[in-house]
């Protein structure tokens, strides 16, 4: 389940964090940035799941959707998850300087578990040998006809 989440430099959303819980509405005066949290979700869409390599169209460019219109800066989003016992993050930083898409970092991290980071061509993992080892062991005893534990 999505519990927090951080946004930077999205429109009117300068720094901004938003716990969640299992119901949400979203409220506040005009002009407070209420659409723009809802848009951003459909900008992380447009990357993420639709692979656009111009996600900023639907705004008429990256200048129109990063905060004060200074397309210098990057946007940041980080989303914080919660499931199975286990605390999640995920991490996107990314720009459209120039007309040009380019993500600059994502990170994906189970908290003291594993943690993945790819930066420009850089890409980074740190874990927790014990945890990897046991889920090692769990996946030998896996069944491969229908994936099950013994």
């Amino acid at each position: 389940m999505l519990k927090k989440i951080e946004i930077k430099n999205f429109k009117s959303l300068k720094d901004c964090s938003i716990e969640l819980r299992d119901f949400n509405v979203v409220i506040g005066p005009n002009a407070s940035g209420k659409t723009n949290f809802v848009e951003l979700f459909k900008l992380l869409r447009k990357i993420y799941a639709d692979g656009e390599p111009f996600p900023f169209l639907d705004w008429w460019g990256y200048d129109n959707v990063v905060w004060d219109r200074k397309e210098e800066l990057p946007i940041t989003v980080k989303l914080f998850f919660a499931s199975n016992g286990y605390n999640y993050s995920f991490e996107t930083i990314f720009t459209g300087v120039g007309g040009r898409f380019q993500i600059l970092k994502e990170a994906l991290e189970i908290e003291g578990i594993l943690t993945l980071v790819r930066e420009g061509e850089w890409q980074r993992v740190r874990h927790d040998a014990k945890f990897l080892e046991d889920a090692w062991k769990k996946m030998q005893g896996m069944d491969e006809s229908d994936s099950t534990f013994h």
